[in-house]
């Protein structure tokens, strides 16, 4: 990875290209396996008693909506 790099065929885009090292081309988007993956992350929904104080306590900020360790969706 570290060559491919370094020669500039590395590149950032818009979706990735599967690659076949043992035949040398790309792969089609039918060919790719993905693992299941199990998360242990959750979603849950409460409704607010107060939404405007609840939202008070948040720093909402542009650009920065849904990151952190809470996230109002």
């Amino acid at each position: 990875l570290g060559k491919i790099a370094s020669n500039g065929h590395l590149l950032k885009g818009f979706k990735p290209v599967h690659w076949c090292t043992d035949c040398g081309s790309a792969l089609a988007e039918a060919e790719v396996e993905y693992k299941d993956k199990v998360s242990p992350s959750i979603d849950v929904r409460f409704k607010a008693a107060d939404e405007t104080a609840l939202l008070s306590k948040f720093e909402l900020t542009e650009g920065h909506e849904g990151h952190g360790d809470v996230s109002i969706v």
